[in-house]
């Protein structure tokens, strides 16, 4: 079922669904709902994107940028219409200035929602080059350790990572994607 429950294009409001209650908001969903919409459906076709998602964007020669949905043409997010906390788990903003609450509109709910913006903290996002030794790289071995060590489990210590990224005297941190890092959180050492 889709999180989505209406798009209004000359409103420049996506309203969200039922399903949308009790869980975390993740906007990624909601611009894959759209996206969804817009390629079955002709009637969506009709009008600009109000929406998009990116990352993924290069920073310098090894780091990238997480994955962000900005909102267009002053389109805003609508909460379904009954009270509750909506959590946002997503860096989320506008092509006018706003972010987090800032891209939702409430201005026409009866009931009383409340929005509570969590991003993750900044994932480090690096691609690391060279051999092992003391140069700074990861080797296969070291590599492959550490995926091993991610896929087997749970969750990982901060100090489990190190373990199985160090080198020498560097330590390296292997891209980890937003899907490991939020279905496998670090936990303290």
């Amino acid at each position: 079922m889709s999180i989505v429950a209406f798009v209004d294009y000359p409103g420049k409001r996506i309203y969200l669904s039922a399903e949308t209650v009790g869980a975390p908001l993740d906007t990624m969903d909601v611009y894959r709902d759209v996206r969804a919409l817009r390629s079955t459906t002709d009637a969506h076709r009709a009008f600009r994107p109000m929406i998009v998602g990116g990352g993924n964007i290069q920073k310098t020669a090894t780091t990238y940028t997480q994955p962000y949905v900005q909102l267009l043409y002053g389109c805003r997010i609508v909460p379904f219409n009954v009270a509750q906390s909506l959590l946002v788990t997503r860096d989320t903003f506008t092509d006018d200035g706003e972010s987090g609450v800032g891209c939702f509109d409430r201005s026409t709910l009866t009931a009383e929602v409340d929005i509570d913006i969590q991003v993750s903290p900044v994932e480090v996002r690096e691609v690391v080059t060279g051999g092992g030794g003391s140069s700074g790289g990861i080797s296969t071995g070291q590599y492959n350790a550490l995926l091993a060590a991610i896929n087997s489990r749970s969750s990982l210590t901060l100090t489990e990572v190190q373990s199985a990224a160090s080198t020498g005297s560097a330590v390296v941190t292997e891209v980890l994607t937003a899907d490991v890092t939020t279905s496998m959180p670090l936990t303290g050492s």
